[in-house]
């Protein structure tokens, strides 16, 4: 193993702050909150619990520990289950999201492809707060619910993005 490939696994990892949302789906005993975006595991993502397709729905990542900037985030969308990987289409994953930081007083909005496949966001700034803004969904063909896998966020390799 290289130097490089343990020095960049260093600097990824789940939110290690707060994370909050505005709705969380809730199943009799399973709730599918937005703690639930820290881990790989599959079967247990974020579910928006609005009514309707969760668009306007928010999940917010905040109080990182000192001297830690965001660079970039690494985002699964959808239900993922890898023993049940129709689950994905079943329920709905955001389309276009709107990322706020700065205490939300600026944002852009990002194209995210309908794949569970993880996906690398660029801040183009450092950040040390954002919250992800569903604008839009690929539709689900069972049910409604918005899904997001997991989010990871990127620090300390700020040499490596082109702002």
């Amino acid at each position: 193993m290289s130097t490089n490939a343990v020095f960049e696994a260093l600097y990824i990892s789940g939110a290690t702050g707060s994370i909050e949302s505005t709705s969380f789906l809730s199943e009799g005993e399973i709730h599918y909150t937005a703690g639930n975006l820290n881990y790989l595991r599959g079967k247990m993502p974020w579910a928006e619990g609005a009514s309707g397709f969760g668009i306007g729905e928010q999940v917010s990542f905040s109080s990182f520990p000192v001297n830690r900037s965001i660079h970039a985030i690494i985002i699964s969308i959808g239900y993922v289950d890898y023993e049940k990987p129709y689950l994905y289409y079943y329920n709905s994953r955001p389309k276009i999201l709107r990322i706020w930081y700065d205490q939300k007083s600026k944002y852009f909005d990002h194209d995210l492809i309908d794949s569970p496949d993880p996906q690398l966001i660029n801040f183009q700034t450092e950040v040390t707060d954002f919250t992800l803004e569903i604008l839009d969904i690929y539709e689900g063909t069972k049910w409604e619910d918005t899904c997001i896998n997991f989010v990871l966020t990127v620090s300390g390799m700020k040499d490596y993005f082109t702002y």
